[in-house]
């Protein structure tokens, strides 16, 4: 395990696993240039994307309040 070996214990194995993922999706989305099809350049998609932000942005009002 490489964790170990650079002395991360307890959950944080679990945090630097999920930051190794997110990295390796990165380099792997870079590598094959899906970004433009990936949808992050876009703001607005649709109607139907903006109703389903709405349990999101009322859970965040909700932790916030």
């Amino acid at each position: 395990m490489l964790a170990p070996a650079l002395g991360i214990s307890g959950w944080y194995i679990g945090l630097f696993t999920n930051a190794l993922c997110v990295l390796f999706a990165v380099v792997l989305v870079s590598a094959l240039r899906m970004w433009r099809f990936a949808g992050l350049r876009t703001l607005w998609r649709s109607r139907v994307a903006a109703l389903w932000l709405v349990p999101f942005v009322a859970e965040a009002m909700l932790w916030l309040a």
